[in-house]
């Protein structure tokens, strides 16, 4: 526990440093990172040698598990960041409030819900693999969609790119989630639950610290500059979210009755 702790704090660090300074090969950076990964290494090897692991790694040999898992992560990275970037924005440059940068951000939510709603019965029809695929890639349209707002675009305009996100998001973790719990047996149940849950919210803090540290690099204290930045920090959410399709697509499988239905 103090391995997994220590490492990912030291990573997450060092990547709120390096945007912070605006300069990744500063020595605390190049330490704080370096050191973080070799934490997390001998976390893994120490897991892997124990009886009782805190985290069991072996789960990983599975090809489906560690699609999943991947795409489970690689989405929340996604989210959070764009809400982090988005609700910066927001505030700074549409000088919105509190509340209302929240309010704004809701149709991520909606989205999020109807997604969810319809994946598993897109999935009982095309396939687990087809469904995290396209959700994936509707995410990535969303977010690169925001390229293309500046200082005055309309709200409507805005709100487009949000929803399709989190409609994405909805329609890519449900299916993934069912692909983690299916390729792991009965008994096995909890761990497997306990890495998807683990990676979660290891990509919501590494979402929220790579997308909030580009924003910062780039940014300054005018308004054009700002938006600029969160054009670069949207695309790199975007491409991440690109790289979850592919995984999904090469590695998910394809049509299969849901673990529910099997019991």
């Amino acid at each position: 526990m103090a391995l997994s702790t220590l490492g990912i704090v030291a990573v997450v660090y060092g990547i709120t440093r390096a945007g912070d300074k605006a300069d990744w090969t500063r020595a605390d950076v190049l330490v704080a990172l370096l050191g973080g990964l070799l934490a997390l290494a001998v976390f893994a090897v120490a897991e892997r040698h124990t009886d009782h692991p805190a985290l069991d790694v072996t789960l990983f040999r599975q090809a489906a598990f560690t699609a999943g898992a991947t795409v489970i992560a690689l989405s929340f990275f996604s989210l959070l960041g764009l809400s982090f970037v988005a609700s910066y924005y927001l505030q700074g440059v549409r000088a919105a409030s509190p509340l209302h940068a929240g309010v704004l951000l809701l149709p991520a939510a909606i989205g999020l819900i109807a997604g969810s709603a319809i994946a598993p019965v897109l999935a009982r029809s095309a396939g687990l693999r087809l469904v995290t695929a396209a959700g994936m890639l509707i995410v990535v349209a969303g977010q690169f969609s925001i390229l293309w707002v500046g200082r005055n675009t309309a709200t409507w305009a805005f709100e487009l790119p949000i929803l399709a996100s989190g409609l994405g998001q909805g329609l890519a973790l449900a299916p993934a989630t069912e692909a983690v719990m299916s390729a792991v047996p009965r008994e096995r149940a909890g761990a497997g639950s306990a890495v998807n849950s683990t990676l979660r919210l290891i990509g919501i803090a590494l979402g929220v610290a790579v997308l909030g540290s580009e924003l910062t690099a780039l940014v300054t204290h005018a308004d054009d500059a700002f938006v600029s930045a969160m054009h670069a920090a949207t695309a790199c959410g975007g491409t991440v979210s690109l790289a979850g399709a592919v995984v999904a697509f090469v590695w998910l499988p394809g049509r299969r009755r849901p673990a529910m239905d099997r019991q």
